[in-house]
């Protein structure tokens, strides 16, 4: 009798075990790897993004924290991919305040631009990292 019991929590551990283990290891599309580093940068969380950096992409959030790394307010609008192998590309386009000194404390913002931002991903053990961001200037560059 206790052998069958034995048995069904031995199963049941095993069961959990193996859901927590596929949990932390599914991997996230380059995408969502973009969507959660820009929101951890707009926060003020530079320490979390280093975990979703390589490289270039390194350097420049750690330069941030030196910085003091502040938070901005930001809204992605969207995030389209181009992936290649184990590289990939992805452009997120984000409102923010025109100018952030006008954001009152309780949110309220006056007039929004639109800016995109390049974000040039790598595989590095199987998990996508940004390894370069920066502003899409192409815009600017098309009205001067």
């Amino acid at each position: 009798m206790k052998k069958p019991i034995l048995l069904s929590i031995t199963v049941v551990a095993i069961s959990i075990s193996l859901a927590a283990v596929l949990q932390t290891t599914k991997a996230k599309t380059p995408s969502d790897v973009t969507r959660t580093f820009v929101n951890l940068l707009a926060d003020g969380k530079c320490e979390e993004a280093l975990k979703y950096s390589t490289g270039k992409g390194y350097e420049m959030v750690s330069g941030s924290m030196q910085a003091g790394c502040e938070a901005y307010k930001t809204t992605i609008v969207d995030v389209k991919c181009e992936t290649r192998s184990d590289s990939c590309r992805c452009v997120s386009t984000e409102n923010r305040p025109e100018d952030p000194a006008l954001v009152s404390v309780d949110g309220e913002e006056g007039s929004m631009m639109q800016m995109k931002f390049i974000f040039d991903l790598v595989k590095v053990k199987s998990q996508w990292k940004v390894h370069d961001y920066a502003k899409d200037l192409t815009e600017y560059e098309k009205t001067r």
